[in-house]
């Protein structure tokens, strides 16, 4: 049985080329000290006692960014690898879908045959989920998905995008999933946001209940703790269970980790405000607020106790 009130901590966690990308700056992918950054998680996770959740990219595994000694310390360490596509395609709904089967299918073997984890969980870039993704993971035995974003102003956050990234525009997911259900809930067939009987648990990111502000990393190193401990004092009164997503950016460091000589312009980016000492006080602040309120597990773990309820069998 599911804790009455549960929580997860997740990680987006792509190299820092993909920020590049996001940004619109256009530089070529180069050397981002990804081991830095994983054991600055780690170190959080472990003085937390906590295990989350990471979402990886296929290619950096396969190019070695993530070698497999490191993947499996993670998983050894107690934490779920999920799927983040294998390219970090901006745009994925817009992709064929062998193409989007290629993005799916090919991470999760790289992640399983390095670690020997079952990979059951995914989560697209940009949160561009579409139908055709959750039927492909569906049919491949995936537990959960977590893209949808329940967020009123979803064409107001894709011109921000695309005012950012100098006109590259990113597609977010479909503008009805605005209206989705904030907690966890099985989809239905053709409508991805309405609550209905498929087999794979649908995850949304978190949003402050009433306004539907978004709730993760980002907005809180952008805005400030105030922000934060407002928002909080909304979620943990009306949520059951929230998804807390970071990003492998939060403790990347822009002095620390010589990102700007690297990627100059990087450090215009939210996450990159301010130093990793304290973005990693913020996200220890943050965690410990959680652990008060809420049983923090991975998404795996949860997915499988939501599955039962609903009558299901458990992942793979």
């Amino acid at each position: 049985m599911v804790a009455p009130r549960a929580a997860n901590i997740s990680i987006d966690f792509e190299s820092i080329y993909y920020y590049s990308e996001t940004l619109g700056l256009g530089h070529p992918d180069r050397d981002s000290g990804f081991e830095g950054i994983v054991d600055r998680f780690l170190d959080l996770f472990a003085e937390l006692d906590v295990a989350a959740t990471f979402f990886i990219v296929g290619d950096d595994v396969r190019l070695n960014k993530l070698p497999g000694p490191l993947l499996r310390r993670m998983a050894a360490a107690g934490h779920e690898l999920a799927n983040h596509t294998m390219s970090h395609p901006f745009n994925l709904s817009h992709l064929s879908r062998s193409r989007k089967e290629e993005e799916v299918l090919g991470t999760g073997r790289l992640i399983e045959d390095a670690t020997g984890q079952r990979v059951v969980g995914f989560r697209a870039p940009c949160l561009d989920v579409d139908e055709e993704i959750v039927e492909i993971i569906e049919t491949h035995g995936y537990a959960y998905e977590s893209s949808v974003l329940p967020f009123y102003f979803k064409q107001v956050q894709e011109l921000a995008y695309g005012l950012l990234t100098r006109g590259q525009f990113r597609s977010t997911g479909a503008w009805q999933n605005s209206f989705a259900s904030g907690d966890p809930y099985l989809p239905a067939k053709g409508g991805l946001h309405r609550r209905g009987s498929r087999r794979i648990v649908e995850v949304p990111i978190a949003t402050v209940p009433f306004v539907r502000f978004p709730f993760y990393s980002t907005i809180h190193f952008a805005f400030g703790r105030a922000v934060f401990d407002a928002s909080y004092a909304l979620v943990r009164r009306t949520r059951r269970f929230f998804t807390y997503e970071l990003h492998s950016i939060d403790l990347a460091g822009c002095d620390e980790g010589g990102l700007e000589a690297r990627y100059p312009g990087i450090g215009r980016h939210p996450c990159l405000k301010h130093s990793v000492r304290t973005n990693t006080d913020f996200l220890r602040y943050a965690i410990r607020r959680f652990q008060q309120d809420y049983v923090l597990s991975t998404l795996r773990d949860l997915a499988d106790g939501w599955r039962r309820d609903a009558g299901l069998p458990a992942a793979g």
